[in-house]
């Protein structure tokens, strides 16, 4: 993190019951970064997308990816990934 000083790290954790080990991560990245809870819910429409740039990259399917953001920006506009992206 500190070798790209304009880059914004976010984190996505499921559980926010859990510490995270490693003081010195903790320190650096809350100075750069935004920890994110998500719930289930969440983590599903996550792995979507997830999957969705996966399976373009290894050319599974052949698709414009900016259509399939589009469609799913549409669908999950609340989505914490959808408000990142759309920056």
């Amino acid at each position: 993190m500190l070798n790209f000083p304009d880059y914004k790290f976010y984190l996505l954790r499921e559980d926010k019951k859990v510490s995270i080990r490693g003081k010195e991560f903790v320190k650096q990245f809350n100075q750069k970064g935004t920890f994110i809870f998500v719930e289930r819910e969440d983590k599903i429409i996550f792995e979507t997308f997830y999957q969705i740039v996966e399976e373009h990259n290894n050319k599974d399917l052949e698709f414009e990816l900016k259509d399939v953001f589009s469609a799913l920006f549409k669908t999950y506009p609340d989505f914490c990934l959808t408000k990142i992206l759309k920056r």
